[in-house]
């Protein structure tokens, strides 16, 4: 999966959770592959819809 794939099925993921469906997203991968800019990407956009994480 690259970024823009996995920034879209944090989208959706987040789209799901701010209309009630609870989920869990797991970020895995090789050192280096940016799983810690995903996830801070993720909080960015989470806190944009109101969401916390």
């Amino acid at each position: 999966m690259d970024r823009a794939e996995a920034v879209n099925a944090v989208r959706e993921a987040l789209g799901r959770a701010a209309s009630g469906s609870g989920g869990t997203v797991f970020v895995v991968g090789d050192a280096g592959m940016g799983k810690s800019r995903l996830v801070a990407e993720a909080r960015r956009l989470a806190d944009d819809r109101g969401l916390s994480c």
